[in-house]
């Protein structure tokens, strides 16, 4: 499950970066647990053109991605 759960979050995660590529524009996630953010954050770590941040307090603590100035 966890292995499923985790290709699908890195996903997730490129098509928010190509849609804040496209847009220019930040875009929220849907709140999630603190393994499955780091997921995402690692995924998106060494991307060229966006940034993530963790927002919130939990159980609603979200990650927003950003584009990179």
């Amino acid at each position: 499950y966890r292995g499923r759960r985790e290709r699908q979050l890195r996903e997730i995660a490129e098509r928010a970066a190509q849609r804040v590529i496209e847009t220019g524009k930040m875009l929220q996630l849907e709140p999630m647990p603190a393994l499955e953010r780091r997921w995402v954050h690692l995924a998106l770590r060494n991307h060229a053109d966006v940034a993530t941040q963790s927002i919130g307090e939990e159980p609603n603590r979200r990650i927003v991605v950003v584009p990179r100035a």
